[in-house]
């Protein structure tokens, strides 16, 4: 009876263990509008190295697993999101962070912080509204003139 009583003490202190080496695998962290959380969230993208973004009609944030930094339009900085709405992210191949707004298309460049406006063959804002991922390159769609226009 000892022995068993042992081997049943050792599993369950074994089981407890792995639950709880388990469970450090998980992150929950409640978040609210008044830590800058996006009251209506249209999409929730997860990056390759981990950053989590969030869309809304009201801009875009970035928690990297502890606080969120958020990111909107600014008429005065040409390196700001071009517009708040979000209708799409996307990380390509290459793992470049694209994002599609409302008034432009953008990649996001990590090491400075900034979202670079990708423009069309006449040097205007693309305004994509929807993205999609082929081998080797992106599929950009959206409305130009009135007409649908397809762009890689």
């Amino acid at each position: 009876m000892k022995v068993h009583s042992k081997q049943l003490f050792y599993s369950i202190l074994f089981l407890l263990i792995a639950a709880r080496i388990q469970a450090d695998e998980f992150l929950y962290k409640q978040m609210s509008i008044s830590e800058g959380f996006p009251p209506y969230i249209q999409h929730i993208y997860t990056e390759e190295n981990g950053f989590v973004w969030i869309s809304s009609k009201q801009g875009l944030g970035k928690f990297n697993g502890y606080e969120l930094k958020s990111y909107f339009h600014d008429n005065t900085n040409p390196y700001s999101l071009p517009g708040n709405e979000i209708y799409q992210i996307e990380e390509d191949s290459l793992h470049t962070l694209w994002i599609l707004t409302n008034n432009g298309t953008v990649h996001y460049q990590p090491d400075t912080d900034r979202f670079i406006p990708v423009l069309d063959e006449n040097g205007k804002a693309l305004k994509a509204t929807a993205l999609c991922k082929l081998p080797g390159k992106i599929l950009l769609t959206g409305q130009v003139w009135g007409t649908e226009r397809n762009v890689y």
